[in-house]
């Protein structure tokens, strides 16, 4: 099997979102999200958890990464792209 360069970077980003998604409060906060709820307040009452505590998983989730061969995509975006596509 060939591995191209391509296949490689796609590896790399796979990983990347994997290793946000990792913490199961993201898990959660992006299920509510690809469900429509916009509002950081609206998130806290779903999951019971405080504003500063919601915008510190967002911001985890939202940091820009740099692949080699790709441009500055946030894992968040990267992540409701795909479920977009496949929903």
């Amino acid at each position: 099997m060939l591995v191209t360069n391509s296949f490689v970077s796609d590896l790399e980003e796979l990983a990347a979102l994997l290793k946000v998604l990792a913490e199961p409060k993201r898990l959660r906060i992006l299920h509510l999200l690809m469900e429509g709820v916009q509002c950081n307040c609206e998130l806290g009452d779903s999951l019971e958890m405080p504003p500063n505590l919601i915008s510190h998983h967002l911001a985890r989730c939202s940091k820009p990464h740099r692949h080699r061969t790709r441009s500055r995509r946030r894992p968040l975006d990267l992540l409701l792209d795909q479920s977009r596509k496949t929903g």
